[in-house]
């Protein structure tokens, strides 16, 4: 039952066009049929001779196996390619595809090529401004052992049609990769003839430290369209400080033309992702297979797939699918494929697929938030993945569940599934009851309407109709700006069920962090909260979905993280390899969201201090932080009182490499100090927020608070860009960049303003 095609002898030429290369030991003879079917002798016939038309001397004398390199060829890699170079307003034309098809890359280097291939090492190279049409791929850069180091790459406002393999392909390889921004290309026709070990995905990047991804129109692409990694691959060892991905206003339409299991728009492994303001249609994944005339089972396509992709933010983006109808070969399968943990999908419009979600495993604890779905013909939710199930405790992966506030019209079949037996609840009703028997962080899930929300999304107007049940239905979520070593995140809402925990959601890759599949069962530091109960959750200033703060009495309230939950290790990992709140010789950054009562003494806001080594961020009219080495105190006080009632946020930063110690308040400075040494920090005393079982309880609410081991320059980042994103980024904005209107954000992408 699959299509198929045949080709590579010259009995096939039946169409102009097209051509056959019979090669002989020294040349060969080209058979081609001329447009119109033109007589050859009355025209002159250009034939294109190299590959690579732009390319850097690693990719000229690249040896054939990449894990073999003579000291030559190691010389090139370390010293060749381009630095400081604009390739600009240029035309790219006319060099195909490898003409042996059978050769896979690693046996010729040319089966692989581009238009502009570098495969050493290079920095502050830039693409702009050009086209590309018909070639193999327009863009290759590539870190191809580990000798090579890439820095900063940008690819932008391009134009490329009609290619055999991909547009372009970043990676870092096995070398370096630092930045990479691809912006504002116009992709059509992508991946006609990809060679055999490729899938075509028209943009592919691959593990930069830094990305973004922006901009980018593509129409009509063979595999998936924006197809990016982040982090470090699977089975790979090694410490990953940094990954930040930053995926925005890209449209991905009629994606998957040749291919299937993937996304029009794809993230793999670590982030934070921050995936916004996109929109991805008619996603395809053809099975001719599995096609029977019934059931949902044509394709196997996705408009967003989070394959394992963890720590991710999707918000304010557009799904569209042509036809959800079971026994169509061009059934839309689901809108969103996830897989990974600590994952969120909030504010997002989603129309016309047989499914809303899938496959989410049982250690992923997805929230779906403020989401407008409409038009399914088979299920919205089903969230029945399951990994290790003989080590799930079933209760303990429902608790960080979470839906509120989603907008559901013309569920046709079945509602969602939750739980690892399967079971399928088939209409609103049913469902939200399942989420309260389960105990889920918010078992709200929202409205279900008799009424479209959208105002003609038939037609592509995914606006909020007149009177639309998604108006002031929306959300507000907190979205930490992406820090370098992260190991420790709460948001101060609690397991569902349990007043007692607040779940830790960090994300820090590791060395530890190898099989993909495995990512969920590493630490996490939940914090046990003391003398808490349900009414000790109240409404804070960041998130709106849920109670999303702690308030403490100011007596005898307080949360800490255990030392043995500290120094628990999984299985083949030493207690050495460890890195925790527990600070050795790395600088490190404590943030929190607070607020005091008026004129509240002195209370810890985070502390783990020993006699002799430690650190304490704690409020006494003013922010001080502390460390502790030797038996040796090094502080700084910030200048403006806090305990004034009012929420600030607080960012005390410790620069191992400056030696100075710096308090931020609401995002600018507030207080330095220097004599940072570089002595450890490390000891054996609990992790306390907001008080300790001696003292210095805290009268006050926390909204948000977070840990990492490095310095905002390790981040790559500053405060005010960190301060802006957070308080005042796109997440607080609808797709088109409106403020809310009314009393609260609208559900779905797009702000409703007719008012």
């Amino acid at each position: 039952g699959n299509r198929y095609f045949l080709e590579n002898k010259p009995h096939y030429l039946d169409s102009a066009g097209e051509f056959w290369f019979d090669r002989e030991e020294d040349g060969g003879r080209l058979y081609i049929r001329l447009p119109e079917d033109r007589d050859p002798n009355t025209v002159t016939v250009e034939a294109a001779k190299r590959y690579n038309l732009i390319q850097d001397q690693a990719s000229a004398e690249r040896p054939v196996r990449m894990d073999i390199i003579g000291e030559e060829a190691r010389a090139a890699v370390e010293t060749a390619g381009l630095r400081h170079a604009v390739i600009s307003g240029l035309t790219f034309r006319f060099t195909n595809a490898w003409w042996y098809y059978t050769y896979p890359p690693w046996e010729h280097k040319e089966v692989d090529n581009a238009a502009i291939r570098l495969l050493g090492s290079s920095d502050d190279v830039r693409i702009a401004n050009c086209r590309f049409d018909h070639l193999s791929k327009a863009v290759r850069i590539e870190a191809v052992n580990h000798l090579t180091e890439i820095g900063a790459v940008i690819v932008s406002d391009n134009d490329i049609r009609y290619t055999d393999d991909a547009a372009m392909t970043i990676r870092r390889g096995d070398g370096h990769l630092a930045d990479v921004r691809v912006m504002r290309n116009n992709l059509y026709e992508i991946g006609h003839r990809p060679f055999r070990q490729s899938d075509a995905h028209a943009l592919d990047v691959r593990y930069p430290v830094t990305m973004e991804v922006a901009g980018n129109i593509l129409n009509r692409t063979w595999g998936a369209g924006v197809f990016v990694f982040g982090g470090k691959r699977s089975g790979r060892g090694g410490d990953v400080p940094l990954s930040r991905p930053l995926i925005h206003h890209n449209r991905a339409e009629q994606t998957l033309l040749a291919t299937n299991d993937w996304g029009g728009i794809e993230t793999w492994q670590g982030g934070p992702f921050y995936v916004y303001n996109n929109i991805s249609a008619n996603p395809n994944g053809y099975w001719n297979w599995s096609w029977r005339g019934e059931g949902f089972n044509a394709r196997l396509g996705f408009a967003y797939y989070l394959d394992l992709s963890n720590k991710s933010y999707l918000f304010n983006n557009i799904a569209w699918g042509l036809n959800n109808e079971a026994g169509s070969k061009l059934c839309n399968r689901a809108a969103i494929q996830g897989a990974g943990i600590h994952n969120a999908f909030f504010n997002n419009t989603v129309y016309r697929f047989a499914n809303g979600s899938n496959w989410f495993p049982a250690r992923g604890h997805p929230r779906f938030l403020g989401n407008v779905f409409s038009d399914f013909s088979n299920i919205v939710f089903n969230q029945s993945g399951i990994d290790d199930p003989d080590e799930i405790v079933e209760e303990q992966r429902a608790h960080h569940l979470a839906y509120a506030n989603n907008v559901f019209y013309a569920v046709k079949n079945n509602f969602g599934i939750i739980e690892p037996d399967g079971q399928n609840y088939q209409d609103f009703d049913s469902f939200r009851q399942a989420l309260a028997e389960n105990q889920t962080l918010s078992a709200q899930l929202g409205v279900s309407t008799d009424s479209q929300p959208l105002r003609n999304p038939a037609n592509r107007d995914m606006r909020p109709a007149h009177g639309s049940a998604a108006i002031d239905a929306g959300v507000k979520v907190f979205v930490p700006w992406g820090l370098a070593r992260m190991v420790g995140e709460w948001h101060f809402y609690h397991v569902g069920g349990d007043p007692t925990l607040i779940p830790d959601e960090h994300w820090y890759m590791r060395d530890y962090y190898r099989d993909r599949h495995q990512y969920g069962s590493m630490p996490q530091y939940p914090l046990t909260v003391v003398n808490a109960t349900a009414d000790s959750y109240v409404d804070g200033v960041l998130q709106d979905w849920t109670r999303a703060a702690l308030r403490l009495n100011g007596r005898d309230q307080y949360a800490y993280i255990p030392q043995d939950v500290l120094t628990a290790t999984p299985d083949g990992v030493s207690v050495d390899e460890l890195q925790t709140v527990d600070v050795d010789q790395t600088s490190f950054i404590l943030e929190m969201c607070f607020r005091t009562e008026p004129g509240a003494n002195r209370g810890v806001l985070m502390r783990k201090m020993g006699p002799r080594a430690g650190y304490e961020l704690s409020v006494d009219g003013a922010v001080t932080l502390t460390t502790r080495a030797g038996g040796r105190d090094v502080s700084v006080t910030g200048q403006t009182a806090v305990n004034d009632g009012e929420w600030h946020h607080a960012l005390a930063e410790a620069d191992r490499e400056t030696g100075r110690l710096t308090i931020y308040l609401n995002g600018q400075v507030d207080g330095t100090a220097d004599g940072l040494g570089g002595e450890s920090l490390s000891n054996d005393a609990e992790f306390y927020v907001g008080g300790t079982p001696d003292g210095d309880f805290l009268a006050g609410t926390i909204d948000f608070a977070r840990v990492s081991l490095g310095s905002l320059a390790d981040a790559r980042t500053t405060i005010e860009e960190l301060y802006a994103w957070q308080f005042d980024g796109p997440q607080f904005r609808d797709f088109a960049g409106n403020d809310p209107v009314g009393e609260r954000r609208d559900a779905g992408a797009l702000e409703f303003l007719d008012r």
